[in-house]
């Protein structure tokens, strides 16, 4: 994929959000590297801010990412000692886990949900399969925190 190609798949999925009210805070565009960032939140989710990401050091794609703090007791609740999601919560979300990855960021008050969309990949190509694919991942990380808590 060209980087023309690539920018102008950044660029429409920003406009999609925009278009489904989701309000853009910020955004970054690095044409000369292919390196994209924005930030978003979703006006029915004001608490879970959405990072996007598309650079060649993360692969080739764009990385949605759904970030949600915790304090210390409620990663504890939702993590075994070695700072993975416990199974029996992640179970309680089979159909949207599958294709995701849960991880815990570094500084250890943070969940993050994110996902890597290649580029060319359907929900890419489609608008309503990316807003689906966010709003699940908003509704899982409101969920998983109310269990935390």
């Amino acid at each position: 994929m060209t980087d023309d190609s690539k920018e102008f798949a950044f660029s429409s999925v920003i406009r999609w959000l925009r278009e489904a009210n989701f309000v853009i805070n910020e955004e970054k565009s690095t044409i000369v590297t292919s390196d994209f960032y924005a930030m978003t939140l979703s006006p029915d989710y004001p608490l879970h801010p959405i990072e996007l990401k598309s650079s060649p050091s993360i692969g080739n794609g764009i990385l949605i990412q759904v970030k949600l703090t915790l304090t210390p007791n409620q990663i504890a609740t939702i993590t075994n000692p070695d700072g993975k999601i416990k199974s029996d919560i992640i179970n309680k979300f089979p159909s949207l886990v599958d294709s995701k990855s849960l991880v815990l960021n570094g500084d250890g008050d943070e969940i993050i949900l994110e996902t890597m969309l290649p580029f060319g990949s359907q929900p890419l190509e489609s608008k309503h399969e990316l807003i689906d694919l966010i709003t699940s991942m908003l509704q899982l990380s409101t969920d998983m925190k109310k269990i935390a808590s």
